[in-house]
């Protein structure tokens, strides 16, 4: 077997966990920080109504995160050109021999 064939052969996958499976390091500080959902939001929203010594910066940035969680994050539109035209993809396979 060359080393090129070695090298494009694909191996099995080993170790890690199984695809579904949870993560047990971060299950705990998941559960832990869900236990402050209500607490979180409300300063979000406190930050968002403003008052003395909030800057305008705040108010935007608490705004966003509580669209985000209600909503989900807004998608991110991709475009060929400044018309909104599609991108195109070009792939070029060149045979060099040397």
């Amino acid at each position: 077997m060359s080393k090129v064939e070695a090298i494009r052969k694909p191996r099995a996958k080993t170790g890690g966990r199984s695809k579904g499976t949870p993560n047990k390091a971060t299950a705990s500080l998941k559960d832990l920080a869900r236990l402050h959902t209500d607490g979180a939001l409300k300063a979000l929203v406190s930050i968002l109504a403003g008052g003395e010594g909030i800057p305008a910066a705040a108010q935007v940035a608490a705004a966003k995160e509580i669209l985000d969680r209600g909503y989900g994050k807004a998608s991110m539109v991709l475009s060929g050109d400044e018309d909104g035209g599609p991108i195109k993809a070009i792939t070029e396979i060149r045979l060099v021999s040397g």
